[in-house]
């Protein structure tokens, strides 16, 4: 590129990714036209790049529906859509089916011609045919780098010998093989095989032994028969030949290729005890806890927001209410003294000024700091008095008028109503009058009401366990929901359904989930009771008992919403939203009804009870810690108080623990997908097997499979069928794998390979039909290994943790030889302990 500006270089570069960067919800046109505008290309060429990459038919199809093969093809076509000049393809014929792959290789080839394109690749084929100059990377180091036929010529290692032998009825014994083998090696000692199958076995000729190739095809030819052979041919090494040998170059550690049937010899030797009864259930249970303590570690993060922030705000909280109690404990009386509205005016009026009572009011106003005082007229009112007084400082703070009959002297005190204490204020000073002191002598005191003997326990514990009584249940909210983020973990990556293809059933599953999630709730709540112990000193046993109550339908509800919302950071999210602004509004909702129509409340009372466990919490709660107020706890358990809420606490608890059940029962769930298929399905869009079109092999085997019983055959599917929605994905298919047998299903994308191998696994139901492993329904519990398209692991467990709780779940005896051997077989040693999700594809 011209520009050495890193922005300006991005922007000339089209890339794939390894992964499908995609959204679900766009269409493949409106992918297409979407990159091509970002990269601002004028050209309207979405519409032919479709029919190159034969995504023309499903061009309104949105992304989520593609297959995995169309999603690569989409990824190639987002990468060329915008013209860019530079192309990095990271492995873009991953999971395409053969057709498209040399689509995709035609499209490459035309579009190279003025562009420059990196690709990287594990088909060697695809290498050989579109690289102009290739290099071999190991170890994150380039090891070598040139043309296909330089790299042959430099490290190739010989010749390929292909040997077809005939069909297996006339193949009379393993011993056949090695003797064709010892055949070749008579006349070639350094031959490396390199693959046999029941149909074919491929050897490596040195290239230094071209001499005695004519020998050795002559006595292959002449004894034909004898080994069973039915044609072979012979081929230059191929560019993975060199691969493998650089590959063992650059590391004399590698298994060599030839050692693998070792590892699998070894793997098959080992004897497959397995543990029976009680025996297996425990080591079930002890390997599922061992993989929730592993997430535990892994995902610390997780366990702030469910452990330590809870705790953190709860702490906090009885620390705030402590000292605002101990801040009430320390408050002292106010001093309610005449100086507390000085300076002040006091207007007087006197009937007789040289009369007692007069003369000490006049001498106790004297002797206040700040105070004057104004004798007014006695022939109007003090009222009158007062509105012609001038609004200047100082300002009045009270005025007094008095008379006397029949020798009793009737005071009137008047008082500026902006004063605080002013009433107080105004009659201490006239009591002073009355008894004759001359100063401030009376002393008045404002105590509050915390301070009073006998009181004071009643306020700071009582009352403030109400302050902490609303973070209780937000913190409930945030522990109670933290539960789903594990169940989701299994359930988004279909880890879950790996598990349950070894002998493990769901009931055990779910148990230790139960387990698990029990001992981590009883935890929190023992040091949640440690925390609040000075306020729970007479509640204890009913707080616990409600907590316990609360996880009977809270757990089961959390793990329901696991299945509707397969995401842990947005199901957690969701679950918060539920229990706190659903339960607050119901809660306002429900008050809100008691006032304006109290015979519905309890009607709508017992649904939020039922629905929405921490409603009923909440409301159990404030029952409690009124009842402990008003010292009114031994009626506490009667149906008007908690014993109503707790029985539908248990129901409610009861109907998620049935809804839970049924959205895990086989039987169940495949009678409500067979009414739900009835109810949707369109009649006219079904499109019955034509036998018009059936190949004639293909009803041989039809034929075949139906003259056999299910137990004579590994594998006997019969008429299987799937839809979605209109689209029908499988039809009438009919096949029979043979014991022993490798059977290959082969189909472009599209043609329904998946779907068909997510029904013989139990992922999805059939919608007709029926297939049958080792004379067992597909309907019913099936212990089978599976391999699916998309990677069905735990991200936070490493290759052996993954190997070794699966081994466990199956039973064997000695799981740690078991997976040593697994993890050698499959060249993983070296990874085996690192997770997954850093583990390259």
């Amino acid at each position: 590129m011209e520009s050495r500006s890193i922005g300006h270089c991005q922007r000339e570069i089209g890339f794939c990714p390894q992964y499908n960067a995609l959204f679900n919800l766009l269409t493949v046109r409106e992918h297409l036209e979407m990159f091509r505008k970002l990269s601002n290309s004028r050209a309207n060429c979405a519409m032919k790049l479709m029919k190159d990459i034969q995504l023309d038919n499903v061009a309104d199809v949105v992304a989520g529906k593609l297959s995995g093969g169309m999603k690569r093809k989409l990824c190639v076509g987002i990468s060329l859509v915008g013209g860019r000049r530079v192309i990095l393809l990271d492995e873009p014929t991953a999971g395409m089916d053969p057709a498209s792959r040399q689509a995709i290789f035609q499209l490459l080839q035309h579009c190279k011609r003025d562009r420059t394109i990196l690709l990287t690749t594990h088909c060697m084929d695809e290498a050989d045919l579109l690289g102009d100059r290739i290099a071999i990377m190991v170890r994150g180091r380039l090891i070598c780098a040139g043309t296909s036929e330089f790299l042959k010529n430099r490290f190739g290692t010989g010749y390929l010998l292909s040997i077809d032998l005939m069909p297996r009825q006339n193949l009379h014994s393993f011993d056949q093989k090695e003797q064709l083998l010892s055949t070749i090696r008579k006349h070639i000692p350094e031959i490396e095989k390199q693959s046999a199958t029941s149909q074919q076995i491929t050897v490596l000729l040195p290239i230094e032994c071209k001499k005695s190739f004519p020998n050795l095809f002559i006595e292959l030819e002449q004894n034909a028969g004898k080994y069973g052979i039915n044609s072979f041919g012979l081929s230059l090494n191929t560019l993975e030949q060199v691969f493998l040998k650089v590959g063992e170059l650059e590391d004399a550690n590698l298994t060599a290729i030839t050692d693998l049937e070792n590892i699998a010899e070894q793997q098959a030797s080992i004897l497959c005890i397995m543990h029976t009864g009680l025996l297996l259930w425990l080591t079930q249970v002890t390997a599922l806890l061992r993989k929730r303590f592993i997430c535990y570690q892994k995902q610390w993060s997780r366990l702030i927001y469910q452990i330590l922030l809870p705790i953190i705000v709860l702490v906090f909280t009885v620390f705030y209410v402590k000292n605002l109690s101990t801040r009430e404990e320390k408050k002292q009386g106010i001093l309610l003294n005449a100086g507390r509205i000085s300076p002040c005016v006091v207007p007087v009026q006197l009937e007789d000024p040289e009369e007692l009572f007069g003369h000490n009011v006049l001498q106790v106003i004297r002797n206040i700091t700040g105070y004057s005082h104004k004798l007014v007229s006695t022939s109007e009112s003090m009222e009158l008095n007062l509105a012609k007084l001038p609004k200047i400082p100082p300002p009045v703070g009270m005025a007094v008028t008095y008379n006397t009959e029949d020798g009793y002297i009737a005071a009137t005190v008047f008082f500026n109503a902006k004063a605080r204490y002013g009433p107080v204020i105004a009659m201490t000073l006239v009591n002073n009058a009355r008894l004759g002191q001359f100063a401030d002598s009376i002393e008045v005191s404002f105590l509050p009401y915390g301070n009073v003997s006998g009181v004071s326990p009643l306020v700071s514990l009582n009352s403030h366990i109400f302050l902490i009584a609303p973070i209780l249940i937000i913190i409930f909210a945030f522990v109670s929901s933290g539960f789903v983020t594990y169940v989701v973990d299994d359930l988004n990556t279909n880890f879950l359904h790996q598990q349950l293809r070894t002998r493990l059933n769901t009931f055990t599953y779910w148990l230790t989930m139960i387990i698990s999630d029990l001992l981590l709730y009883a935890f929190i709540c023992a040091v949640f009771i440690a925390i609040l112990g000075e306020w729970l000193s007479n509640l204890k046993f009913d707080v616990m008992l409600l907590w316990l109550i609360y996880l009977w339908p809270t757990l089961p509800f959390v793990y329901c919403m696991a299945f509707l919302i397969r995401h842990s950071a947005r199901a957690y999210i969701v679950l918060i939203i539920i229990t706190l602004v659903v339960a607050l509004c119901a809660s306002i909702i429900s008050y809100i009804m008691m006032s304006i129509k109290p015979k519905l409340f309890p009607y709508l009372h017992t649904t939020f009870l039922l629905a929405l466990p921490t409603y009923s919490m909440s409301y159990s709660l404030i029952i409690i810690l009124v009842a402990d107020v008003n010292n009114d706890t031994n009626g506490l358990y009667s149906w008007e108080k908690l014993g109503r809420v707790y029985v539908v606490m248990f129901f409610s608890g009861l109907l998620f623990w049935l809804i839970l059940i049924m959205m895990n029962f086989k039987p169940l769930t495949v009678y409500m997908h067979d009414l739900l298929s009835v109810i949707r399905r369109i009649p006219s869009s079904l499109s019955l097997y034509e036998d018009s079109l059936e190949d004639i092999d293909v009803k041989k085997e039809r034929e075949c499979v139906s003259r056999k019983r299910n137990t004579e055959l590994s594998l006997a599917v019969r008429n299987l069928n799937k839809y979605y929605g209109d689209l029908h994905a499988v039809r009438a298919l009919t096949f029979g794998v043979e014991p022993g047998e490798c059977f290959g299903l082969l189909g472009v994308n599209g043609a329904g390979k998946t779907s068909t191998f997510d029904m013989l696994t139990g992922v999805s139901i059939p919608d007709g039909g029926e297939a049958f492993i080792n004379g067992r329904s597909i309907l019913k519990k099936q212990t089978i290994g599976f391999c699916p398209q998309f990677d069905a692991l735990h991200p936070k467990l490493t290759a052996r943790q993954t190997l070794q709780l699966l081994v466990s779940l199956y039973g064997f005896v000695n799981p740690m030889k078991r997976v040593k051997t697994l993890l050698e077989a499959v060249s993983l040693t070296e990874h085996a302990d690192s997770c997954v999700e850093f583990l390259r594809l």
